[in-house]
């Protein structure tokens, strides 16, 4: 055995965790070549707690992003800190500052709250071990799984697939590319009865579950009868190859010329995001993001601009036609 790698298997081993040749080899690989580590295995063999004696035998710390259905880049990357945000806005009613001023702070450092990937990449000194855990998701190989192009099998879908799923932040469909497909065997698998739908899936497998408090994320072997999940019941099982996801009203793409003007007008209104998305039927969120000086989304629905040009006074083309009812940019409706 090499030197490095029977260093590595007694630096795990002095971090309480009993290992043989063929896992220090990946570990010390791993971090040789400054690469991700991906490790397979059935329940209870340890694969979370390699992360864990790393992070102790590097003595940095260990970061965790949890995969679950409906996972998006706002949780796994960063998002803003709304409560904080509009008690600052509140506080700031009474100061002589513009409002050019007062936006420049609320999207600042203090207001920002880093979620796993990006408290990974941004962290001083030593770097962190991130652990991604639960990336797979199993269903079993019969499980039928909503595409764009209707109802397959999983054991049918293949990379570049688009599935549909469920968005729990922002409660609606959305959809996401496949990248991959990892068979694996399981000893034990959850059937679950849901919305007239059969599924069967690996224990681990997250799910949304809601209640009157709001929602929580928990695996498939924690569900009760009873629970109330966020799947599309309404998915017609007999149209598979006719599935259609188009909406009722296309989606309105805004030019860079454009989202400064919707800026320029919602600067010098002086009301707030919470103002103009009530008025305008669209999400607070969506609405500051698209409005926002370094805006991170470029859509609207045709009759939200309409509404908003409105109450913003703004006559001027702002946008270019959309093709289709979905943002390209972020893979689900706006």
């Amino acid at each position: 055995m090499r030197a490095e790698i029977e260093k590595i298997q007694q630096m795990m081993e002095a971090a309480d965790y009993v290992t043989d040749p063929a896992i220090a080899t990946s570990v010390h690989l791993a971090m040789t070549l400054k690469k991700p580590l991906l490790i397979e295995g059935h329940a209870g063999v340890g694969k979370t707690e390699v992360a864990k004696v790393m992070s102790r035998m590097l003595s940095t710390n260990l970061i965790r992003l949890q995969c679950y259905e409906g996972l998006d880049a706002a949780q796994a990357l960063y998002e803003w800190n709304y409560p904080k945000q509009l008690l600052h806005i509140k506080l700031e009613e009474a100061t002589t500052h513009t409002l050019r001023e007062k936006e420049a702070a609320i999207f600042s450092e203090p207001f920002l709250i880093r979620r796993p990937l990006l408290q990974a990449i941004s962290q001083d000194g030593k770097p962190p071990v991130l652990l991604i855990d639960e990336v797979d998701r199993c269903v079993t190989a019969n499980t039928l799984v909503t595409t764009t192009r209707g109802l397959k099998r999983a054991s049918e879908i293949r990379p570049d697939d688009e599935v549909v799923s469920f968005d729990p932040a922002a409660f609606r469909m959305t959809r996401s590319r496949v990248k991959k497909v990892v068979p694996r065997e399981t000893e034990r698998v959850v059937r679950l009865l849901v919305g007239g739908r059969f599924l069967e899936v690996t224990p681990e497998h997250r799910f949304v579950r809601y209640h009157e408090e709001g929602r929580e994320v928990v695996r498939a072997d924690q569900l009760r009868q009873g629970d109330r999940l966020p799947l599309h019941k309404s998915y017609p099982l007999e149209a598979e190859v006719t599935a259609d996801f188009s909406f009722a009203e296309s989606m309105i793409k805004l030019t860079e010329r454009g989202k400064r003007l919707l800026h320029s007008a919602y600067r010098d209104s002086g009301r707030t995001y919470h103002e103009l998305s009530a008025t305008a039927g669209v999400s607070r969120d969506h609405l500051r993001n698209v409005l926002q000086p370094a805006s991170i989304r470029d859509s609207l629905r045709a009759s939200v601009l309409d509404q908003l040009s409105t109450e913003l006074g703004v006559e001027e083309p702002l946008t270019q036609p959309r093709s289709t009812g979905w943002d390209n940019g972020y893979g689900r409706p706006g």
